[in-house]
Protein backbone atom coordinates (compact mmCIF):
# COMPACT_ATOMS: atom_id res chain seq x y z
CA UNK A 1 0.00 0.00 0.00
CA UNK A 2 1.44 3.35 -0.97
CA UNK A 3 1.89 6.39 1.25
CA UNK A 4 -1.02 8.37 -0.23
CA UNK A 5 -3.43 5.45 0.35
CA UNK A 6 -2.33 5.23 4.01
CA UNK A 7 -3.00 8.97 4.43
CA UNK A 8 -6.48 8.63 2.89
CA UNK A 9 -7.30 5.60 5.07
CA UNK A 10 -6.22 7.49 8.21
CA UNK A 11 -8.44 10.40 7.21
CA UNK A 12 -11.41 8.09 6.52
CA UNK A 13 -10.86 6.28 9.84
CA UNK A 14 -10.95 9.63 11.68
CA UNK A 15 -14.20 10.66 9.97
CA UNK A 16 -15.74 7.22 10.67
CA UNK A 17 -14.81 7.38 14.36
CA UNK A 18 -16.23 10.90 14.63
CA UNK A 19 -19.47 9.83 12.92
CA UNK A 20 -19.76 6.81 15.22
CA UNK A 21 -19.40 8.95 18.34
CA UNK A 22 -21.87 11.49 17.02
CA UNK A 23 -24.47 8.84 16.09
CA UNK A 24 -24.13 6.70 19.23
CA UNK A 25 -27.58 5.59 20.38
CA UNK A 26 -29.40 6.72 17.22
CA UNK A 27 -31.26 4.52 14.77
CA UNK A 28 -28.66 5.31 12.10
CA UNK A 29 -26.00 3.76 14.34
CA UNK A 30 -27.27 0.17 14.04
CA UNK A 31 -24.20 -1.83 13.17
CA UNK A 32 -24.07 -5.38 11.89
CA UNK A 33 -21.90 -6.56 14.77
CA UNK A 34 -18.58 -5.02 13.74
CA UNK A 35 -17.19 -1.74 15.11
CA UNK A 36 -15.40 -1.16 11.79
CA UNK A 37 -18.63 -1.02 9.76
CA UNK A 38 -18.62 2.77 9.30
CA UNK A 39 -14.95 2.75 8.32
CA UNK A 40 -15.41 -0.09 5.83
CA UNK A 41 -18.38 1.71 4.30
CA UNK A 42 -16.40 4.90 3.93
CA UNK A 43 -13.51 3.09 2.25
CA UNK A 44 -15.99 1.51 -0.19
CA UNK A 45 -17.52 4.92 -0.89
CA UNK A 46 -14.06 6.49 -1.37
CA UNK A 47 -12.99 3.81 -3.83
CA UNK A 48 -16.30 4.08 -5.72
CA UNK A 49 -15.85 7.85 -5.91
CA UNK A 50 -12.31 7.41 -7.26
CA UNK A 51 -13.57 4.92 -9.88
CA UNK A 52 -16.59 6.96 -11.00
CA UNK A 53 -15.56 10.56 -10.29
CA UNK A 54 -18.83 11.04 -8.40
CA UNK A 55 -18.32 13.35 -5.39
CA UNK A 56 -18.09 11.70 -1.97
CA UNK A 57 -19.78 13.27 1.06
CA UNK A 58 -17.20 13.47 3.85
CA UNK A 59 -19.42 15.53 6.16
CA UNK A 60 -20.34 14.20 9.59
CA UNK A 61 -23.93 13.47 8.47
CA UNK A 62 -25.60 14.23 11.80
CA UNK A 63 -28.82 12.56 10.62
CA UNK A 64 -27.09 9.76 8.69
CA UNK A 65 -26.99 9.40 4.91
CA UNK A 66 -30.57 8.09 4.51
CA UNK A 67 -29.17 5.26 2.38
CA UNK A 68 -27.81 7.52 -0.35
CA UNK A 69 -24.07 7.74 -0.93
CA UNK A 70 -24.04 9.22 -4.45
CA UNK A 71 -26.31 10.92 -6.95
CA UNK A 72 -25.76 10.05 -10.62
CA UNK A 73 -27.47 10.42 -13.97
CA UNK A 74 -28.86 6.90 -13.51
CA UNK A 75 -30.23 7.60 -10.00
CA UNK A 76 -29.15 7.57 -6.37
CA UNK A 77 -26.53 5.00 -5.34
CA UNK A 78 -25.80 3.20 -2.07
CA UNK A 79 -22.49 1.31 -1.88
CA UNK A 80 -22.74 -1.74 0.43
CA UNK A 81 -19.25 -2.74 1.58
CA UNK A 82 -18.65 -5.99 3.50
CA UNK A 83 -15.73 -8.18 4.53
CA UNK A 84 -17.63 -11.22 3.29
CA UNK A 85 -19.93 -9.98 0.53
CA UNK A 86 -21.84 -13.15 -0.29
CA UNK A 87 -25.12 -11.28 -0.84
CA UNK A 88 -26.36 -7.81 -1.63
CA UNK A 89 -28.77 -6.79 1.15
CA UNK A 90 -31.72 -4.42 1.06
CA UNK A 91 -33.49 -3.86 4.37
CA UNK A 92 -37.19 -4.78 4.42
CA UNK A 93 -39.60 -1.81 4.68
CA UNK A 94 -36.82 0.77 4.38
CA UNK A 95 -36.53 3.19 1.48
CA UNK A 96 -33.35 2.46 -0.44
CA UNK A 97 -31.32 4.33 -3.03
CA UNK A 98 -32.27 3.59 -6.64
CA UNK A 99 -29.10 1.54 -7.19
CA UNK A 100 -27.34 -0.76 -4.72
CA UNK A 101 -23.67 -1.68 -5.30
CA UNK A 102 -21.94 -4.60 -3.56
CA UNK A 103 -18.26 -4.20 -2.66
CA UNK A 104 -15.69 -6.45 -0.98
CA UNK A 105 -13.70 -4.48 1.60
CA UNK A 106 -9.94 -4.24 1.32
CA UNK A 107 -7.66 -1.51 2.60
CA UNK A 108 -5.65 -2.02 -0.60
CA UNK A 109 -8.72 -1.17 -2.66
CA UNK A 110 -12.30 -2.41 -2.60
CA UNK A 111 -13.50 -4.78 -5.29
CA UNK A 112 -16.90 -3.92 -6.78
CA UNK A 113 -18.75 -7.19 -7.36
CA UNK A 114 -22.00 -6.05 -8.96
CA UNK A 115 -25.13 -4.00 -8.61
CA UNK A 116 -28.92 -4.11 -8.68
CA UNK A 117 -31.87 -1.74 -8.90
CA UNK A 118 -33.45 -1.50 -5.44
CA UNK A 119 -36.88 -1.88 -7.05
CA UNK A 120 -35.83 -5.39 -8.15
CA UNK A 121 -34.57 -6.25 -4.66
CA UNK A 122 -38.04 -5.97 -3.08
CA UNK A 123 -39.15 -9.19 -4.79
CA UNK A 124 -36.13 -11.17 -3.56
CA UNK A 125 -36.19 -13.63 -0.64
CA UNK A 126 -36.07 -12.30 2.94
CA UNK A 127 -33.71 -13.38 5.71
CA UNK A 128 -32.23 -12.10 8.97
CA UNK A 129 -28.43 -12.42 8.68
CA UNK A 130 -27.55 -11.55 12.28
CA UNK A 131 -29.43 -12.36 15.52
CA UNK A 132 -30.21 -8.71 16.24
CA UNK A 133 -30.01 -7.47 12.67
CA UNK A 134 -32.88 -6.34 10.47
CA UNK A 135 -34.75 -8.46 7.97
CA UNK A 136 -33.25 -8.06 4.50
CA UNK A 137 -34.13 -8.92 0.95
CA UNK A 138 -31.02 -10.54 -0.52
CA UNK A 139 -29.47 -11.47 -3.84
CA UNK A 140 -26.34 -13.58 -4.27
CA UNK A 141 -23.23 -11.68 -5.37
CA UNK A 142 -22.74 -13.88 -8.43
CA UNK A 143 -26.27 -13.07 -9.67
CA UNK A 144 -25.80 -9.28 -9.69
CA UNK A 145 -25.52 -7.06 -12.76
CA UNK A 146 -21.95 -6.54 -13.93
CA UNK A 147 -20.29 -3.28 -12.95
CA UNK A 148 -19.45 -2.25 -16.52
CA UNK A 149 -23.18 -1.82 -17.20
CA UNK A 150 -23.51 0.54 -14.23
CA UNK A 151 -20.43 2.50 -15.27
CA UNK A 152 -21.97 2.96 -18.73
CA UNK A 153 -25.31 4.03 -17.19
CA UNK A 154 -23.62 6.75 -15.14
CA UNK A 155 -21.52 7.93 -18.09
CA UNK A 156 -18.07 6.46 -17.49
CA UNK A 157 -16.11 3.58 -19.02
Amino acid sequence: MDYNRRIVLGFLRHIAETRDKQHAGKASARFLGDSKTTYMGMVGEWDFSMRTNLPIDLSLRYDGDHGIDFVSEAGTIDVKTYLKPYNLLCEVDKKAADILVLAKFSEDGCLFLGWEWSSNMYSKPIRRFHDKGPLNHFKAADELNKMHSLYRAIGIQ
